[in-house]
């Protein structure tokens, strides 16, 4: 039997969230499978001209043009920045030059890699005929990922929920881990609505509680954040595909469950979300919010005295001297956790506004797309696409990048992969084989 690019592919959106082990090549850890064999794809698809001719399926050329000029653009302009600063750097004597090396590996590593996601999206899939075979995909891959945290969660602390008691199997942290499972929740959703049967849908509310206990269970309070954002985003955006008869109805029910979701997690489990923001980050003696700041004004600083290309990309923890509190104990940080000081600081001017740009015309061009689908399914799949690639780019300005992260934090660019393989696949949906069955109900 044949295996195409595409199944090869597949395997790895199915392996990239529940499998969390890292492989060693010599000295530099943190290489993941998944990201071994992406790169893999990606050069077969460059080498076999798929992405030429996926492009000449569009509808109008013009749509992805702009999103390849930014994105060459983005690219470029790091790899110079990274350029100029490893020189500058070896000559000042800073860093070392086996540091050098290695993050320059992680950086050339992690643009492979995400380019890979998002290229084999676009390029691989296509559009409506792959819809219900990629929610399926994401669904198993992010059940399989809580399943085995939730086992985890109950075995090292007996079902106890607090803050940090516990460090999900995953290999990513506790924030990453509840920004996945906030993806399958959604997918589940997207599941649900492909079945019609008691005993199907019965499955799929199991999982769907499956991923919300687990969610709860890691006490991630920028997760927290933004699953209440997406879910009355989600509401707003869902009620616009309902008949208007109904539409009150079905916001005011999302919105309860938000709510619930709310009043069991900080009333019920005692997470105290509310209280834990207004201490730690918004009140101007907290050590927490002040340590931020400290950190946030050397991203700053970085900028200034780099403006063009920054300090190189994935290079702000090497120059960083200020500390941020991470579980009570103050260390250095490779990122500032704020996305725009980030990109600022580490890819200077240039980077940073063509990142801005690029994230500008991709919303701009699935919302396009969310607003020409009539097809109920696919416009709800594209309401979750909006809803989590807006409210990515809306938090840059509260945590770090999730679309630029971090390339020396190996770990950062699982959730950032199936970000950009989702982006590319909600573009396939302007290839021209889709027109007329696409636009229609069904």
């Amino acid at each position: 039997m044949k295996i195409t690019v595409k199944q090869i592919f597949i395997f790895c959106l199915l392996i990239a969230a529940p499998i969390p082990w890292m492989i060693n090549v010599g000295s530099m850890a943190g290489f993941y499978l998944y990201e071994g064999v992406t790169i893999i794809c990606l050069l077969l698809i460059l080498g076999k001209k798929l992405f030429y001719k996926a492009k000449n399926q569009l509808r109008d050329a013009n749509s992805i043009r702009s999103i390849t000029n930014y994105g060459v653009f983005f690219i470029s302009s790091v790899l110079i920045g990274l350029s100029i600063n490893v020189f500058e750097n070896l000559f000042e004597g800073k860093i070392d030059i086996d540091i050098q090396l290695k993050m320059i590996a992680h950086v050339i590593i992690s643009i492979l890699v995400l380019l890979g996601a998002f290229l084999s999206g676009f390029t691989l899939f296509n559009g409506k005929h792959d819809l219900r075979r990629v929610t399926k995909i994401l669904f198993i891959a992010f059940l399989l990922m809580s399943v085995q945290t939730l086992v985890v969660w109950i075995d090292s602390t007996g079902g106890v929920i607090a803050r940090y008691n516990y460090e999900p199997p995953t290999g990513i942290g506790q924030g990453d881990t509840a920004k996945m499972l906030i993806v399958g929740f959604f997918f589940a959703l997207l599941m649900l609505s492909y079945n019609r049967g008691t005993i199907n849908k019965s499955l799929i509310v199991i999982a769907l509680v499956i991923f919300g206990t687990t969610i709860m269970s890691i006490q991630s309070r920028a997760a927290y954040f933004v699953f209440f954002s997406q879910l009355l985003v989600y509401g707003f955006l869902v009620n616009k595909i309902k008949p208007k008869k109904s539409q009150v109805l079905v916001f005011l029910k999302i919105l309860s469950v938000g709510f619930f979701l709310y009043w069991i997690s900080d009333d019920v489990l005692n997470s105290q979300f509310a209280t834990s923001v207004s201490e730690d980050l918004i009140n101007s003696e907290s050590v927490e919010s002040i340590n931020k700041l400290i950190v946030i004004q050397d991203g700053i600083n970085m900028f200034l005295n780099n403006p063009f290309f920054g300090v190189g990309w994935g290079q702000f923890g090497v120059h960083t001297k200020a500390e941020m509190f991470v579980s009570g104990i103050g260390q250095t940080v490779s990122s500032p956790h704020n996305g725009i000081i980030q990109l600022m600081s580490e890819t200077g001017m240039l980077g940073a506004l063509s990142a801005i740009m690029l994230c500008f015309v991709i919303l701009k061009n699935i919302y396009y797309q969310y607003k020409v689908y009539i097809n109920s399914r696919i416009k709800l799949f594209f309401c979750v696409i909006l809803i989590l690639v807006s409210t990515v780019m809306v938090t840059q300005i509260i945590q770090s990048s999730y679309l630029f992260p971090p390339p020396t934090q190996r770990s950062s660019i699982k959730l950032p992969f199936y970000y950009w393989f989702l982006v590319g696949y909600a573009l396939s949906f302007m290839k021209r084989n889709n027109d007329i069955k696409c636009l229609a109900k069904t």
